[in-house]
């Protein structure tokens, strides 16, 4: 991720979880996952220019990244991975 959507995605997906009353470690720990993939990308640059394009990757990914948006929206009312983050171990057992 390049560019200000890093940065509309930090800053917005806090905001629509805590409308949602998400208990902070949640949001943390999500917005973290969702950011680590900068970090991941940054350090494997390098080595996933030797095979394809760098169009081509981000081609395959920005599609990739779209199918996953139109299924975060369409099932963020159930939000299963949120309730199982937010879950303490002490209330699972």
């Amino acid at each position: 991720m390049s560019g200000t959507a890093p940065a509309r995605l930090v800053l917005s997906l806090p905001q629509a979880l805590t409308a949602r009353h998400v208990f902070e470690t949640a949001i943390a720990s999500t917005t973290a996952i969702v950011v680590s993939p900068t970090i991941y990308s940054f350090l494997l640059g390098p080595i996933l220019d030797v095979r394809f394009s760098r169009r081509a990757y981000a081609t395959a990914l920005t599609i990739v990244s779209a199918a996953m948006l139109g299924v975060s929206v369409l099932s963020i009312e159930s939000a299963f991975l949120l309730k199982v983050a937010a879950t303490s171990p002490d209330e699972a057992t």
